[in-house]
């Protein structure tokens, strides 16, 4: 399994829906980090001063028991939910719900892997597919 390739494709995706104001950026070891603009959100307290925060991307995709279909879905899930948990204690908003945080969910299908939130309505936000032929061997359907 190709962990680094899989990191840089996921925060490429969450570069793409994350609200103004917030950064993604792959750090080393295969860490996700989030990040967003100084001063403009009150943070967790209320401080203005949020912070970074990130998730272990590599670590989680090698760590996680199970088949390579079920680790990469693991991972995703959880950089789905870490990356809302930073949004929502940052801002004071239940990204990328209304109400309350929607659900993170990942599955692999076709050789995609797809990543959404959703609520009891339906589909909140979805990310683009990625690919996992090069990143995933072998890769299967879920």
């Amino acid at each position: 399994m190709d962990a680094d390739g899989l990191v840089r494709e996921l925060a490429d995706r969450f570069r793409a829906v994350v609200p103004p104001g917030f950064r993604v950026a792959v750090g080393s070891g295969g860490v996700v980090r989030f990040s967003c603009d100084e001063g403009r959100f009150p943070g967790q307290l209320g401080d203005f001063q949020p912070g970074t925060a990130g998730t272990r991307l590599r670590s989680n995709l090698v760590d996680v028991p199970g088949s390579p279909v079920e680790r990469v879905e693991a991972a995703a899930r959880q950089a789905l939910d870490d990356r809302q948990d930073y949004v929502d204690e940052v801002s004071h908003q239940p990204w990328p719900g209304v109400r309350r945080p929607p659900s993170a969910r990942a599955q692999v299908r076709r050789g995609l892997l797809h990543c959404w939130y959703e609520d009891g309505d339906g589909v909140v936000l979805e990310l683009d597919p990625v690919p996992l032929g090069g990143l995933l061997s072998p890769v299967g359907d879920a």
